[in-house]
């Protein structure tokens, strides 16, 4: 996943860099609400 991460902070705007961190929490974040949610009766 950070390899990906690394590729689209590279990728998204040419000539800027996007922090690594910023590419995987926009994409973990809601990941890890789904999980939350998905399983939230089951605790």
């Amino acid at each position: 996943m950070l390899s990906l991460a690394s590729i689209a902070s590279k990728n998204l705007i040419p000539g800027a860099i996007i922090p690594v961190g910023i590419v995987t929490s926009l994409v973990g974040v809601p990941f890890f609400l789904s999980i939350i949610l998905r399983h939230r009766g089951q605790v």
